[in-house]
């Protein structure tokens, strides 16, 4: 049901910060700053997009191109919901629309996050058009709250980056990256 799912703010931090990867690294300079921040969000984001978890608080639009069929909750992309900022949706005119948020309860305990909507409510009718509803949600946590486990995959990830600054390894033996990696990657998959 759910057609897209995009990042709108970015987190303004990553799990791992640039010491804690230098260190790792043991890189005691600072000319390779610039690329070590890029390379922690690439391996962030690809740590997010492998579990379906939001490391850190973002904000992130879902789209689906009609409300669900009889009464169906709507689920998020991305976990932990911390909250819906709007449900917006085209109506029969291809008017846009915000949904009172009377109509819908928020669920940000479930992974993954979902609203359903309240006793007696029905979705509205959205008009005929592609990515006709549209939902800005936060998801995400503090820096402090994301495991071990998951700090491990990003700092992991970001050392394989580094360390390994191009797509194909010529004149050697082609490995994929460790199972290392797999394994703390799926312990935190989120499963719907």
């Amino acid at each position: 049901m759910l057609i897209s799912d995009r990042l709108i703010t970015a987190p303004t931090g990553e799990p791992v910060t640039l010491a804690e990867l230098k260190s790792h690294l043991r890189v005691t300079t600072d000319e390779e700053d610039g690329g070590l921040t890029l390379i922690l969000s690439a391996a962030r984001e690809y740590v997010e997009g492998q579990t379906g978890r939001a490391l850190i608080t973002q904000t992130r639009c879902a789209t689906l191109n009609e409300f669900p069929p009889f009464g169906a909750a709507i689920v998020f992309g991305r976990v932990p919901l911390a909250g819906v900022v709007a449900v917006k949706y085209l109506d029969g005119d291809l008017e846009e629309r915000t949904l009172s948020p009377s109509a819908y309860y928020v669920d940000t305990l479930g992974e993954p996050g979902s609203i359903s909507l309240r006793p007696g409510q029905s979705w509205p009718a959205a008009g005929i058009a592609a990515n006709a509803v549209r939902i800005e949600y936060t998801c995400g946590q503090a820096v402090e709250s994301v495991s071990a486990t998951l700090k491990q995959a990003v700092l992991f990830l970001a050392a394989h980056f580094f360390e390994n600054g191009v797509p194909v390894n010529i004149g050697n033996i082609v490995n994929d990256i460790p199972f290392t990696l797999n394994a703390l990657i799926w312990s935190n998959r989120v499963i719907s």
